[in-house]
């Protein structure tokens, strides 16, 4: 964590020192190396044809590094489709889990399978909080795909995570951007946080700006990525917190958070939401605990931060869906969890949503015949 965050300050440094300018010329260097590597790979997947799912297929995802929010809409667009009576599946790679080689089942669209050991905590976290929805992790995402459809009669597909996958061409795609991030700063990989250049944006079917809320300047970021995709207007989106579960389950409006003053703790992409997401809802937070992404927490770890939030005479700790997929099988002091939602907070696009189109379409009242 701490190399990533030295990285981080030195790439978004606005007055870089000598020696950081020379070490930001060295990353420039590393970076064509990088954009040479990025273009071969795509060449090669192309040459060899990419894989086209045989059911309505979407790949959510994002050409920055860091937490945009995937899993949280893919989330939302999975509920959504099981409000419907569609079964679908979800397939992603299972980041931080102890095998990433193995293809696993975490959920068969009745109970949960797998822990976050073996699936990662984004799965986890997704089956946690689904009924009827497939998960499925593995290094192939074809090969997690063709399980699921074969095995269990999946009817659509979410892909979270997979647009830099070349082998991989789903029927829409959905790309997030964070709006705390200056597209105008932006470099590529490692001289900056893009995974690939920003013309990449032009080649998504859909371009959501998240994290709203959290950014001044968020009308100005839209503006500046709508002229890169030639004009087209981005939706706008948050994370929206809907509720508070307390230790023993119980769910509270987030607003119950006010005038709490408590310790948070989370191992996130983007790790600054979280607490300002806290401090927006009017608590106090005494102070920030932030592990690295997919972090596993020991017991010795969980009962130092039990420890801490005494110290500090807080009246509680507090995380995140995802941190608490990790914790939930361990014994833990009392630990709310703050539940979050993907919301739209404007769609200049006009007609329906982009998100009522995308389930329209992996619900079957668009066709993927043809495409």
């Amino acid at each position: 964590m701490a190399g990533r965050i030295r990285w981080r300050n030195l790439v978004d440094s606005p007055s870089p020192t000598a020696l950081e300018r020379l070490q930001l010329g060295a990353l420039s260097g590393a970076s064509c190396l990088y954009r040479a590597g990025l273009a071969l790979d795509r060449c090669l997947h192309r040459l060899r044809g990419p894989w086209r799912p045989p059911v309505p297929s979407v790949c959510v995802g994002n050409i920055t590094v860091g937490g945009t929010g995937k899993t949280t809409l893919v989330r939302h667009l999975a509920r959504r489709l099981e409000d419907r009576g569609i079964r679908s599946a979800v397939i992603l790679r299972g980041y931080g889990r102890l095998d990433p080689r193995s293809t696993r089942v975490v959920h068969d669209g009745r109970s949960l399978l797998e822990g976050p050991d073996t699936a990662g905590d984004e799965a986890v976290m997704l089956a946690q909080g689904l009924s009827r929805t497939v998960v499925v992790v593995g290094p192939s995402r074809r090969a997690s795909s063709e399980l699921a459809l074969t095995r269990l009669g999946v009817q659509a597909l979410l892909f979270d995570d997979g647009l830099q996958h070349w082998g991989l061409s789903t029927h829409r795609t959905v790309a997030l951007w964070d709006a705390t991030v200056d597209p105008s700063r932006a470099r590529l990989l490692p001289r900056g946080c893009l995974r690939e250049p920003l013309g990449g944006l032009r080649r998504f079917d859909v371009l959501i700006i998240t994290r709203c809320d959290a950014a001044p300047d968020c009308a100005r970021v839209a503006e500046a990525l709508g002229r890169i995709r030639g004009g087209a207007a981005a939706p706008l989106a948050n994370h929206a917190p809907v509720a508070v579960r307390d230790a023993q389950g119980t769910r509270h409006r987030p607003e119950s958070l006010a005038g709490q003053r408590l310790l948070a703790f989370s191992s996130l992409g983007n790790p600054g939401a979280f607490s300002a997401t806290l401090t927006a809802l009017g608590a106090e937070v005494l102070e920030d605990r932030v592990f690295p992404d997919h972090h596993r927490y020991t017991a010795e770890e969980v009962e130092a931060l039990g420890a801490a939030a005494e110290a500090l005479g807080a009246d509680g700790m507090v995380t995140t869906e995802k941190d608490w997929a990790k914790l939930a099988a361990m014994e833990t002091p009392a630990v709310r969890v703050l539940e979050v939602d993907f919301a739209l907070a404007r769609s200049d696009l006009g007609g329906a949503s982009p998100l009522d189109d995308l389930v329209d379409f992996l619900g079957g009242e668009e066709t993927a015949a043809g495409e």
